[in-house]
């Protein structure tokens, strides 16, 4: 009976997953760059469903590399290494890990680490990729996540309008400020979750 019943909830997921292959995606009609500068581009993108009713979306997208690079740096002593910092977005602080777009003409792996050195002031020759997500679902944006052991810290090297202080804690403290709201920066957790997944925490 048991195995019958295996066998028939197999079969409603292997449905379900077949269906969702099969949707149809909504098809682009067109789209245009309403604002722009070096960094992001604000779009207005219209959209036909399969009924043939079209909506009107906006987007946002860089001006560069459509990547972007996310490091947890962890050192000797097991700290999990963050920063507190100001974002234009939501005009408060928030809590992240060293994140910057890809550069053209560097690997990712090397963006990781130079942004973990320009915000932390961490190095590290230990860096193992952990994986990859969607920034947010109106930026097309791919984030490549990855984590650095055995850091050391020095200073960090910011730009004119980066306003950061760096944080230490250990992985406890960590998870219970994610718990509690305080750390509530959707790639941070997805880093860090992706971290804990591959046993590096």
């Amino acid at each position: 009976m048991i195995i019958l019943e295996l066998i028939i909830l197999y079969t409603i997921l292997t449905l379900k997953i077949i269906s969702m292959k099969n949707m149809n995606k909504p098809k682009k009609i067109s789209e245009k760059v309403i604002f722009e500068n070096p960094w992001r581009k604000v779009l207005l993108k219209e959209v036909k469903n399969k009924l043939g009713v079209s909506s009107i979306y906006p987007s946002t997208t860089h001006s560069g590399e459509k990547f972007a690079t996310m490091i947890i740096p962890i050192t000797k002593n097991k700290e999990i290494v963050y920063c507190k910092e100001w974002r234009i977005g939501i005009e408060d602080f928030v809590y992240n890990f060293p994140f910057g777009i890809k550069e053209k003409g560097i690997s990712f792996e090397d963006n990781a680490k130079k942004e973990m050195k320009e915000e932390t002031g961490c190095v590290s020759n230990n860096i193992f990729y952990l994986g990859e997500s969607i920034f947010a679902n109106y930026d097309d944006t791919i984030v490549k996540y990855f984590v650095a052991l055995d850091c050391e810290i020095g200073e960090n090297n910011l730009g004119d309008f980066e306003f950061l202080e760096v944080m230490k804690s250990n992985k406890e403290l960590f998870e219970e400020n994610i718990k509690s709201g305080l750390i509530n920066c959707p790639v941070t957790i997805s880093c860090y979750t992706l971290a804990k997944l591959n046993l590096f925490l």
